[in-house]
């Protein structure tokens, strides 16, 4: 039953095709629909992540029981209980056979506001299968590692590191020296580049500065993200020397694709990829990380 918090909504086509072909990536909160006229649809305003996650394997059709692989799709928007925003939405299909319903994903909404998702839940995606040049590694590193990483990409590469930081509550977004980052609360994440990022702040509020974190997609930016994972910290690296604008491949700078490709040999020739090919981790903290 649905309450007031709650709005269900039958997905259709502009055409008004309400059966769908479904294929999820669920850890991300992505998925694809495709009608009986073979035309796609990427699901709550997913485009940029959907080709990063296709880059090495396209999902596979899901299927009910009875081996039918047609459905009627329905999203659940559930709000935040002191605001109008959303805060997830709920996928759910019912067999087009045999009428069995299925929860299938749950995807968590991070931005606000939202509530374009409930009037354009789908987007048309003609060309879902698009590769490009898109790099998505991961490091287990110790501050030390992450000092010489920081000294190879400003001293080596000649690139300028723009954080974005909290200081006294308050979130900011400034080029750092390596000396300044150690006095700062926490950072979320680091564009390295040659030039100045555009655009890259969106707004200001009562916490600070709201930067947009996908400006990396098409700027010739190196992004860098911490997370903590089972006491350790994480390293995401982010970068793409091609780019997709409106279902065209284009190309970024020679010299990008030259530092990219040298931050790519040097971190082959310093750290491990025991844990999986995208992964280039201090050895010692590899080996504290693998024997928990």
């Amino acid at each position: 039953m649905v309450n007031a918090m709650e709005i269900e909504k039958a997905i259709k086509t502009e055409s008004g095709l309400d059966e769908f072909q479904v294929r999820l990536v669920k850890i991300d909160g992505v998925g694809l629909l495709t009608d009986h006229n073979e035309k796609s649809y990427l699901i709550l305003d997913s485009l940029d992540y959907w080709y990063d996650l296709i880059q090495d394997a396209y999902p596979a059709k899901i299927k009910c029981s009875c081996k039918n692989d047609w459905f009627k799709v329905t999203f659940c928007y559930k709000y935040c209980e002191d605001s109008a925003d959303i805060r997830e939405v709920l996928v759910s299909t019912v067999c087009s056979r045999c009428g069995k319903n299925a929860q299938r994903m749950l995807v968590d909404i991070d931005y606000r506001p939202a509530n374009e998702l409930v009037d354009k839940p789908i987007t048309y995606c003609e060309k879902p299968k698009i590769k490009y040049k898109y790099s998505h590694l991961s490091a287990l590193w110790s501050p030390s590692d992450w000092e010489r990483v920081f000294q190879f990409l400003t001293e080596e590469l000649d690139l300028t590191a723009y954080y974005y930081y909290r200081k006294d509550k308050t979130w900011i977004f400034k080029a750092l020296s390596l000396k300044q980052t150690l006095e700062i609360d926490q950072f979320l994440f680091v564009y390295f580049t040659r030039n100045e990022p555009e655009n890259a702040v969106k707004y200001e509020n009562e916490r600070g500065a709201v930067v947009d974190r996908d400006i990396w997609r098409k700027q010739e930016l190196i992004r860098i993200a911490t997370f903590n994972v089972n006491g350790f910290t994480m390293f995401e690296i982010l970068f793409c020397n091609q780019y997709i604008d409106k279902g065209d491949i284009k190309d970024k700078t020679a010299e990008f694709e030259e530092v990219t490709t040298r931050l790519m040999t040097w971190l082959k020739e310093n750290f491990t990829s025991e844990r999986y090919r995208n992964c280039f981790d201090s050895e010692e903290i590899w080996r504290k990380f693998h024997s928990l």
